[in-house]
């Protein structure tokens, strides 16, 4: 007889006796030494649910040891917690353990119950699924304070009360008690490790509107629903990210309950003087006030309100000594005297929260920097300008031009950069003595009289250089060409920029011609409209291209429909001159130019994104880019780096800054940057491969205002170190921090070099066991996608979803019986609309396939 199971998010377990229990949950730690941490897990249970309380829980450490922790708080004994009222109460847990040696570890607490009655997990028999909260964490070297400790919540979500067709919201203020940065997102609450809860809908999805609206701030973690369409209890969980010096050392899950009721109910408000743009990063000084008036005012049931304020700024878990009550908890005063030793790169942050009698309670999330929230053009700099001297007389006169990209090097710091399109670069340092060094090219002599110079750089001062150059020799033109574009989502207008470079020198014209993927991309419009058009293939003619200057279109194409989803859209770029050395036969048709016939075809690049209709918009490239796997590269083949960028906020960006770490078999002397979307200045750290592009005053607007100006890239080159060993791994990842924010870090790109490109035996694909079969059903799919699954034999099983950029969305392990076997999840699990790539495996192997989601 065929078995089926119902495998949904998780392998089934058998129910605990019916209790409802948990409400929230998050585990905290503090770093004691080395090798010891001390943990707390708090939890906010349902006070009535007698039978459920626990006075002990269980505790993982990661490290394979589990142990039974009291509770630890309230009164009573053993201690009975602390109730809060509206029918909640807090539990503390507290233990310490001394870990076997450094590394990362998970610390878990899994309970047998969540709360009964949960509208959007496994309704209405959520009281069956277990509670699940985990951190993880790295240990690190306590020697010079750099020990890891968790955020703290200082605004709790002890009774989080919202009510139908009004808004709801909420802010955790978490408080790094290092100051590392902090990320916020939301993901799917957990019944065991690695196991998503079953029959989980979001909360936008329950009552389908357009007014059903979710939003999480990434930066503060300021959660707002914006208007509820049913009353229930319901819960949503959020990853807390924690970073330092760029590398992701902590995240933790904070799982919270929020309870929406039909009473009549409208939010409080806040009245703050002076008024602060809550999306905006604020600059203070040392020696500054801030004083800030606060007053709340009253809510829809007549009820007074109250206002709270938390902040980490003095390093407690309560308000701010300048925050007190003039005549009621209604009015307040927060004062903030700013001192020269709260200067930090990281902002402060504060939450000021605004609640009635109902618990009903809105938030203002302000953010401040005392150093450095956009670099002014004060302090420290060495600044300077390289131009063409084409009279070689050592001054720049009226009518000569910039000499662009010309690199320098400023020693002892190590720091390399080149100049703009203007000329012009500039170094951010310290007070000290430096070297200033224009380094060679092949192409320029330098004409003024000092190949350095020698910088004594006092506090608070700039020096400002020039440097004349003008051409070596001339030779052959040659050019390179470069097409970048955003993220290429489905039925979307995208941004696409071609960059074409003149490498050689001496000046050159020619046209370059763009070939678009004609089924699936439409050109919408151009910062410049073609001279010439010809079927698919788009012509510009263009003027005699200085050496090392670039020239640049912005592109709009409308790109095509959810049924090329997962598809490969192909563009080429050719460019033609008549001077250069020519590299093949093209076969097209040139424009209408009696001069074409004259001119060679110079240099060609291929563009093949794929289309996606479910994206991340933050992500980094690579060239070449042969596929999935190993993305095998030859020895000699140069590497083409974009770093791709989007402003998802709510509010322009100022200051845009990208971070790579360069491959340290990479030869960096090779690194050239090559085109870019918006002005930028970069420097590289030649001591340790650092390398930095900030976008100043970019005034990026947010993709809500203007979806096609939110996004932006910067390209560059670099080879590979000669002599390295076959089947090498070149690696690279980036960080992209907005104005200053915590970073976004980007996928992690490969290139395996290789003497000589493998057959296509030569690379093996997974191995498929004998009778297993996989059947992913209705495809594409709406709601729910089931997988039916056929087994030889019972075992267990991993099943995986990612999407095409290789992002896993979800993860479930559970038990095969032999036979038939039904697993099911949930559309609301996997975002937006799109294709998605199914990975079940087994210890035999694996079945791989792709599902489309249509709604």
């Amino acid at each position: 007889m065929k078995n089926t199971i119902l495998v949904t998010l998780l392998a089934l377990f058998a129910a605990t006796a019916a209790a409802t229990h948990n409400r929230s949950g998050y585990i905290f730690y503090r770093q004691v030494d080395n090798l010891t941490v001390e943990a707390t897990v708090v939890t906010w249970t349902k006070a009535s649910s007698v039978p459920a309380d626990r006075d002990t829980v269980t505790v993982c450490w990661g490290d394979g040891i589990c142990e039974r922790v009291a509770r630890s708080n309230g009164t009573g004994d053993p201690p009975q917690g602390e109730p809060l009222g509206f029918d909640t109460k807090r539990n503390y847990y507290t233990a310490i353990h001394a870990y076997a040696s450094m590394g990362t570890y998970t610390i878990s607490m899994t309970d047998p119950n969540r709360n009964g009655g949960i509208v959007n997990i496994n309704f209405p028999n959520s009281d069956q699924i277990k509670f699940h909260i985990e951190t993880t964490f790295t240990l690190l070297d306590v020697e010079g304070g750099r020990a890891n400790h968790s955020p703290r919540l200082l605004s709790e979500p002890t009774t989080l009360v919202g009510h139908i067709y009004q808004p709801f919201a909420f802010a955790p203020e978490a408080y790094d008690p290092d100051a590392d940065s902090l990320s916020f997102e939301l993901t799917v609450p957990l019944q065991d490790v690695g196991s998503p809860v079953p029959n989980y809908v979001p909360l936008t999805e329950v009552e389908a509107n357009p007014d059903n609206q979710l939003f999480l701030d990434p930066h503060t973690g300021k959660l707002v629903w914006a208007s509820p369409y049913r009353a229930g209890e319901y819960n949503v969980a959020v990853l807390i990210r924690s970073f330092r010096d760029g590398t992701e050392i902590s995240t933790a899950i904070l799982d919270m309950q929020i309870i929406i009721q039909d009473i009549g109910n409208t939010m409080p408000t806040l009245s703050l003087s002076p008024s602060y743009n809550e999306g905006h990063l604020h600059c203070l000084s040392a020696g500054d006030t801030l004083e800030l008036n606060l007053t709340a005012l009253e809510d829809g049931l007549g009820e007074e309100a109250r206002v709270e304020l938390y902040s980490g700024l003095n390093e407690t878990l309560t308000a701010p000594e300048g925050f007190f009550y003039t005549d009621s908890p209604r009015v307040a005063v927060f004062r903030w005297i700013i001192t020269e030793e709260q200067q930090r790169e990281q902002p402060y942050q504060m939450t000021i929260k605004v609640v009635d009698g109902q618990a009903y309670a809105d938030y203002r999330v302000l953010r401040f920097v005392v150093k450095g929230c956009a670099r002014s053009e004060a302090g420290q700099q060495i600044r300077g300008t390289c131009f063409w001297d084409a009279n070689e007389n050592g001054i720049q006169d009226g009518d000569e031009t910039a000499a662009p990209n010309r690199r320098l090097r400023l020693s002892p710091a190590g720091l390399v950069t080149a100049g703009n399109d203007d000329g012009e670069f500039a170094f951010y340092v310290t007070p000290g003595s430096y070297r200033l060094q224009a380094l060679e090219d092949p192409c320029w002599h330098l004409t003024t009289d000092s190949v350095s110079y020698t910088i004594d750089l006092g506090a608070g001062t700039q020096e400002n250089r020039a440097f004349g150059f003008n051409r070596l020799f001339e030779n052959d033109t040659e050019f390179a060409a470069s097409l970048a574009s955003g993220t290429t989502r489905c039925n979307q207008e995208v941004p696409f920029w071609l960059t074409l470079k003149n490498t050689a020198c001496r000046p050159a014209g020619g046209w370059i011609a763009l070939i678009r993927d004609g089924e699936m991309a439409g050109l919408a419009s151009a910062s410049q409209d073609p001279d010439y058009i010809s079927g698919d293939t788009l012509w510009w003619a263009f003027d005699p291209v200085p050496p090392s200057k670039n020239l640049d279109w912005e592109l709009i194409f409308e790109l095509g429909g959810v049924q090329f989803v997962g598809m490969e859209m192909d563009f080429e770029v050719l460019v033609f001159s008549e001077d250069c050395a020519p590299i093949g036969q093209t076969g097209i048709q040139g424009p209408w130019d009696p001069a074409f016939e004259d001119f060679r075809y110079c240099a060609r690049y291929s563009y093949n994104p794929v289309l996606l209709c479910a994206y991340d918009p933050n992500d980094k490239l690579v060239q070449p880019a042969r596929g999935e796997g190993k993305n095998y590269t030859l020895f000699g083949e140069q590497l083409e780096y974009t770093i791709r960028f989007q402003n998802t906020g709510n509010d322009t960006a100022f200051l845009v800054v990208l971070r790579d770490t360069l491959d340290p078999n990479l030869d960096w002397n090779t690194f050239r940057p090559f085109s870019a979307s918006h002005p930028y200045e970069f420097v590289l750290d030649e001591r340790t491969g650092a390398l930095a592009f900030t976008f100043r005053d970019i005034n990026l607007p947010d993709s809500t205002t203007n979806e096609v100006a939110s996004h932006g890239f910067v390209s560059y080159t670099i080879s590979a170190r000669p002599g390295l060993a076959e089947n090498t791994l070149i690696t690279n990842r980036a960080g992209i921090y907005f104005d200053s924010n915590p970073p976004i870090l980007t996928n992690t790109t490969e290139n395996t070099l290789v003497s000589q490109l493998p057959g296509t035996t030569a690379v093996q694909a997974p191995s498929e066991p004998e009778g297993l079969v996989v059947k992913a059903f209705p495809n594409p799919f709406a709601g729910a996608i089931h997988f039916e699954v056929q087994s030889p034999e019972e075992q267990r099983m991993l099943l995986e979803i990612f999407d095409l950029s290789g992002r896993r969305l979800y993860s479930g392990a559970g038990q095969l019986r032999q036979g038939g076997n039904r697993l099911s999840i949930s559309g609301g699990t996997l975002p937006g609309r799109g294709a998605f790539i199914y990975k079940l495996s087994t210890r035999e192997g694996v079945r791989c396939g792709k599902v489309v989601k249509v709604d």
